[in-house]
């Protein structure tokens, strides 16, 4: 049996996408900068197909998600596990 997991990337791409939109950032930023929050995670490795991609990404490190969209992405996590 296979395992679709399109609907919960689809799921995942629109809450990165449109908090990115609602900060002026990059769905990419958004998820990096999650898993940077994370007090048991170093470093997080991203990967970028070009130079805008990877300076969006690049800004990760001084974006300060609020609780509220820290929550907003951790129930998505939760339902999708």
């Amino acid at each position: 049996m296979a395992i679709r997991v399109r609907p919960a990337v689809d799921t995942n791409v629109g809450i990165s996408t449109g908090l990115a939109f609602s900060i002026s950032t990059s769905g990419g930023a958004i998820t990096a900068a999650w898993t940077l929050g994370n007090l048991a995670v170093t470093g997080a490795i991203v990967g970028a197909r070009n130079v805008p991609q990877s300076e969006g990404v690049m800004r990760a490190g001084d974006l300060h998600l609020t609780e509220d969209e820290v929550n907003e992405i951790e129930a998505f996590a939760e339902t999708a596990a």
